[in-house]
């Protein structure tokens, strides 16, 4: 469970490291003003909001997916810490003493 959300992790970074390039190179076809774009630039700005919606999209769904196992290796943890021997029942340590 813990390699997962690891995973989850790496992949939400990756995601964010390729957002903020698209953000850098969209940027970069504006004019000085800012406002407007540059002659013919047209088309790859289209792709860029589309490409940005798209990885925000999934950057979202990853790190609700990293919530979720983060949950339930909670749960998990609780449910099943007798198996793991951190877990003595009174009625064994009245036992033991």
């Amino acid at each position: 469970m813990n390699y997962a959300i690891t995973k989850q992790k790496e992949a939400f970074e990756k995601l964010n490291g390729l957002l903020k390039n698209l953000k850098d190179h969209d940027s970069t076809l504006f004019r000085a003003n800012g406002i407007t774009l540059k002659h013919g630039e047209k088309f790859h700005n289209d792709f860029n909001v589309k490409h940005i919606d798209s990885v925000e999209a999934k950057q979202l769904k990853v790190s609700r997916e990293i919530e979720t196992l983060e949950e339930k290796n909670k749960t998990f943890a609780w449910i099943f810490k007798g198996l793991q021997g951190n877990y003595v029942s009174k009625k064994k340590k009245k036992i033991k003493r």
